[in-house]
């Protein structure tokens, strides 16, 4: 957990494209628990809709920006 009691998942040593589950399967348990990052390869569509429908159900926003080294850090405050 951060400073302000989100969840984090912390990077491994694992490459991001390596890693399960996918960002469409982390979206909710982290809306759920408050917020929270994590990162991945690039959002499927099933992820980005998956993200509108929590903005529909919840106060949570999904945001996805791609890093310098390739993936993608999945924010959700």
């Amino acid at each position: 957990m951060d400073p302000k009691g989100r969840a984090e998942a912390r990077s491994s040593a694992m490459p991001a494209h390596w890693r399960w589950p996918p960002a469409d399967q982390l979206l909710l348990p982290f809306a759920l628990a408050g917020g929270g990052r994590f990162t991945t390869v690039k959002p499927s569509q099933h992820a980005l809709t998956a993200a509108d429908v929590i903005a529909l159900f919840t106060d949570r926003r999904c945001s996805f920006e791609q890093q310098p080294d390739g993936v993608h850090l999945v924010s959700v405050a």
